[in-house]
């Protein structure tokens, strides 16, 4: 049996192999159909508030009949420092069926600030889910192990727990790949979908690409399998 290990990550010094332009684009299945499109891109370096910053956006979107049905358009923005991916700022617009959201949230040395006017005083530094999940890809992790990453996207303090519970060999449309199981969990707080619903399938090898996501929903599941991958890679 597999020893686990709980990691807890917080601002710990960072090598990071840094991604200067990346973009990776998801095909929306719900079962044999296609029902949607996603996309990650991350973009710069680039300044914000006078320090060095990766744009990071996720979309997600729902396209055809399928949209008549239960229509999907998110949009997720982070601007994570390039230094150690901690996010300056993090937005977030959700269209799910008839749930919407906007939010804005900016993230200081001693403060984290709400587009609603909601401020929480604090001496930490924090991660939006988004930011999370490319720091993550940064990490070193096996089997077993339950990385538990603190991030303040919900009006409050919160702890994501990334489970790593499989190793699997899939088949996208980018090619055939090993990778790693995650089950990003939120208490409280839905993430791409009904809380705990979330699987991501990163490559076992070092760039960890995100080749599957698995996004539960109220009357089943829509996979995002990854068809393209364009970007320039460097060290920092």
């Amino acid at each position: 049996m597999l020893a686990k290990r709980m990691i807890v990550q917080y601002n710990e010094p960072m090598v990071l192999v840094i991604v200067f332009c990346e973009m990776l684009a998801f095909d929306g299945m719900f079962g044999p159909f296609k029902v949607g499109e996603a996309t990650l891109t991350s973009e710069g370096p680039s300044v914000f508030r006078g320090e060095s910053v990766f744009v990071i956006t996720s979309t997600e979107k729902t396209k055809g009949l399928f949209s008549y049905f239960y229509r999907v358009d998110d949009k997720y923005i982070s601007y994570a420092r390039v230094a150690d991916l901690i996010p300056l700022r993090f937005s977030k617009h959700i269209e799910e069926g008839k749930f919407k959201k906007e939010l804005t949230v900016d993230y200081y040395n001693d403060s984290i600030i709400y587009s609603n006017y909601r401020r929480y005083d604090t001496d930490k530094r924090y991660r939006d889910i988004l930011s999370a999940l490319y720091y993550i890809r940064r990490l070193d992790f096996e089997v077993g192990d339950t990385l538990r990453i603190p991030i303040h996207t919900g009006g409050k303090p919160n702890i994501m727990e990334v489970p790593i519970v499989d190793t699997l060999e899939i088949s996208v449309p980018a090619g055939r790949f090993k990778t790693y199981v995650l089950k990003p969990i939120v208490k409280g707080e839905k993430i791409f979908g009904e809380e705990g619903g979330l699987f991501i399938y990163l490559s076992d090898d070092d760039e960890k690409l995100p080749i599957m996501i698995k996004s539960k929903l109220f009357f089943g599941s829509i996979n995002f399998l990854l068809k393209e991958i364009k970007g320039e890679r460097g060290r920092l």
